[in-house]
């Protein structure tokens, strides 16, 4: 999946390559090592986060954390999503 940033000519934003280091690991012989690491990754930021709001925070960083919650479980979302290869 590209980012199309609209008013960009599409030909300039969807190259055939790799948006991240991420994506091309995905992609490779080693591609659940991959999502294995990724997911480990989320896990322990989730974790950061988890004690941050445990220790107390003020109302404006709680809206923050909540939302970085979202981002780490849409990232979980996507790094499970089964995958079939044409």
């Amino acid at each position: 999946m590209k980012l199309l940033v609209p008013g960009v000519d599409r030909s300039v934003q969807a190259s055939p390559g790799p948006l991240s280091e991420l994506e091309l690991a995905l992609q490779g012989e080693h591609a659940a090592q991959a999502r294995e690491e990724a997911l480990a990754a989320l896990g322990a930021i989730e974790d950061r986060m988890r004690s941050a709001a445990a220790a107390g925070l003020p109302p404006a960083e709680f809206a923050v954390l909540t939302a970085l919650q979202d981002a780490c479980q849409a990232a979980r979302e996507t790094l499970t999503i089964p995958v079939r290869r044409l």
